[in-house]
């Protein structure tokens, strides 16, 4: 049987770079092509089609997974990290990030991750997501130090991110305008913002907004967060 899924392991650490290929070798429809730091680039004789690749730090500044993005290989990421705070997964998304994976995730998560983003889907390790549970109900509790919404706010502040006007958010909300301008000094308030940009530019920065839309894309069942 070839192997379906082609690896390369990109990391700065030769702990992790050992550690991710001998869980990746027992597995027999995985290859690894090549374990290499994050400075290193893949050698000119590795055959395309590469699967995708793994990288164990910032693929932003990782030259070796631009090399592979500008040598036209059909690549996919897994990025694995001590922690992935909602903001850092905003980021890594824009960035073409499909895999999500802890450091402290088991194997099974790890070669999970692979088959899941190899098949064209996203993946976050169940660790992943008890993080984000965790960040998504401090948004709506006290008791943490950090800032805090009502559901109602949260709506509104998606609302104001995708630039919609006050008399657009009362329809699309249910209330009044002046409910909504309410809501606007409310939210102000919370994040010091003298205006709907300062309020736009808090949310991208805390990852809010897409923590929010990927709550509810992952509990498609769950009760509405507004």
């Amino acid at each position: 049987m070839s192997p379906v899924f082609k690896i390369i392991i990109a990391s700065e650490n030769t702990f992790e770079r050992t550690g991710v290929k001998n869980v990746l070798t027992t597995a027999p429809d995985i290859e690894i092509l090549e374990a290499l730091p994050n400075t290193g680039t893949p050698s000119q004789n590795t055959e395309p089609p590469l699967a995708w690749i793994i990288i164990t730090s910032l693929p932003d500044k990782s030259p070796s997974f631009e090399n592979l993005r500008q040598a036209a290989f059909p690549v996919s990421v897994i990025a694995c990290y001590p922690q992935f705070p909602p903001a850092l997964i905003g980021q890594l998304k824009r960035k073409g990030v499909k895999g999500f994976v802890m450091t402290a995730a088991s194997d099974e998560d790890l070669l999970e991750a692979i088959y899941t983003v190899g098949n064209g889907e996203e993946y976050y390790c169940p660790l992943t997501l008890q993080h984000l549970e965790a960040h998504h109900r401090r948004l709506l509790g006290p008791g943490s130090g950090e800032v805090t919404f009502t559901k109602k706010e949260l709506q509104v502040l998606e609302l104001i991110c995708q630039e919609f006007s006050d008399k657009e958010i009362a329809t699309r909300t249910g209330t009044s305008r002046r409910t909504v301008e309410a809501h606007k000094r409310n939210i102000r308030a919370k994040t010091k913002a003298y205006n709907n940009v300062g309020c736009i530019n808090y949310a991208r920065s805390q990852g809010i907004i897409f923590l929010q839309l990927l709550w509810v894309l992952l509990n498609p069942f769950a009760d509405s967060m507004y």
